[in-house]
């Protein structure tokens, strides 16, 4: 159906009570309205919509039928966009949802911090990997690498709603379609923000300097603000970004010993200026020095084998052999392992005590909530496969300790890696990989795989 006949008229009646931002211009008149309802991702499958259901065809054979993840299924179908990482978006009658060619369940769209209330009634995504999205009464950009948001100011930055639509047009600026009219949005169109960081931890701040912390391992920042940008900060040891109070910027929690922490502004758009890494030491709290520890198991230990001991010499009158002695030593063993367990259930840093982290193992999943697994994929112009880290050369304390290099590592070690593992493995064709979180919805039907979560990207061309 053509709309650009109704769309003319409607933004010829409503010129009047239109309202204009600085960022956002009312789209002329002749403007057409993107309808996407067929995208093509890679490996060779085909999304299309059809009678309002989302069909899927791979390499051209018959369509099948996308299922989903809500017991009530996703609604009408309206439109289809596809981010360059082959994730589908897929704006539907309840929301919108994320698929992927790897999976066969529509899932609704993640929302962390800063994502808008509400029903999404439009969303697009661009080659930069950002959705747009509207609900009724916001207007926001999405990170789809990890689904946090940051909504536009009704009346300021955007003009007020209520909002209907939101689409991308060919040349990347954004159409937001509100009761009050059509209007045109031109992204990064300002100049990239920049971050700069004037004290840590109450002193003045340079870079290459070690910042001396308390042992609560709090950080406070003082940073030189940027009109309309927020503040981010992540660990060098892990991948995922947190939100930063601009007014009072403070890192908390962190644990004893060294860190490297990535500080970086995103504007409006989430652009995201150069990251500076801030390296920070947080001493060990008194009470779990070494020199603390070590006097007091001593003294516990030499308590805890004189009492065996009496119980052993009162409990059985006689001699006190060596059997006797064998015993004491092997119970205040036992008890001192018993009690260290408990104490590294109480202690927050005590994971990183050899053989006693045994509380990381006692999650508790309920059903609905999602299960993320770190995972390397490979492509080449046909297929995608998943890695094993140790057979690619990788190692680690974990699947992310192990995957960290090819997500923070030099532009020249990712292109290593995909020279040195299609070397190995001529076979493979290699042209780029993915690192993902692998993800799946606990259900009473059981786990059900849905669309990864595509963290970083690398292909022979470009990184994402």
């Amino acid at each position: 159906m053509n709309h650009a006949l109704p769309l003319a008229l409607a933004l010829l009646a409503g010129t009047c009570g239109a309202q204009e931002t600085p960022l956002f211009r009312v789209a002329p008149a002749e403007t057409p309205w993107p309808e996407r309802t067929r995208v093509l991702v890679h490996p060779r499958t085909e999304y299309s919509v059809d009678g309002g259901r989302l069909l899927r065809r791979v390499d051209g054979g018959p369509a099948e039928e996308m299922l989903c993840t809500l017991p009530e299924g996703p609604g009408a179908v309206r439109r289809l966009s596809a981010e360059p990482t082959s994730t589908t978006y897929v704006l539907a009658e309840r929301g919108l949802f994320v698929i992927d060619p790897s999976v066969v369940h529509l899932d609704p769209v993640e929302r962390t911090d800063g994502f808008p209330e509400g029903r999404i009634v439009g969303a697009d995504a661009d080659a930069r990997r950002r959705l747009w999205i509207a609900t009724r009464e916001a207007f926001a950009c999405v990170d789809t690498r990890q689904f946090f948001a940051r909504v536009f100011q009704p009346g300021v930055e955007v003009p007020p709603g209520p909002y209907e639509d939101v689409a991308l047009m060919e040349d990347g600026r954004v159409l937001l379609r509100a009761a009050s009219g059509l209007y045109v949005y031109r992204p990064d169109a300002e100049a990239p923000p920049r971050c700069r960081i004037v004290r840590a931890g109450g002193k003045a701040w340079s870079a290459g300097q070690r910042v001396e912390l308390a042992p609560d391992g709090r950080l406070a920042l003082e940073v030189e603000p940027e009109l309309g940008c927020t503040l981010r900060y992540r660990s060098q040891r892990h991948h995922l970004w947190y939100p930063l109070d601009l007014d009072r910027p403070v890192i908390e929690g962190l644990e004893p010993g060294e860190h490297a922490l990535e500080i970086a502004s995103f504007d409006r758009d989430l652009r995201s200026s150069e990251p500076i890494v801030v390296r920070v030491h947080v001493p060990v709290p008194p009470r779990f020095a070494k020199r603390t520890l070590s006097l007091f198991g001593c003294g516990a230990a030499a308590l805890l084998a004189l009492g065996l001991a009496l119980c052993a010499r009162y409990a059985r009158p006689g001699p006190f052999g060596p059997r006797r002695i064998a015993w004491v030593l092997a119970s205040t063993g036992l008890v001192l392992g018993i009690g260290l367990q408990i104490l590294a259930a109480i202690v927050p840093h005590a994971r990183a005590w050899p053989f006693v982290g045994f509380t990381m193992y006692t999650e508790v999943y309920r059903e609905g909530e999602r299960v993320y697994q770190p995972a390397l994929l490979a492509q080449n112009e046909i297929a995608t496969w998943e890695l094993d880290l140790t057979q690619a050369g990788l190692h680690g304390d974990g699947a992310w300790a192990a995957l960290l290099p090819l997500v923070h590592g030099t532009p020249e070690a990712q292109r290593a890696f995909v020279d040195r593992y299609a070397r190995e493995n001529p076979s493979s064709h290699l042209t780029g990989y993915s690192v993902v979180s692998q993800r799946r919805v606990l259900t009473a039907r059981g786990p059900i795989a849905v669309a990864p979560l595509v963290t970083y990207q690398h292909l022979a061309e470009k990184s994402r």
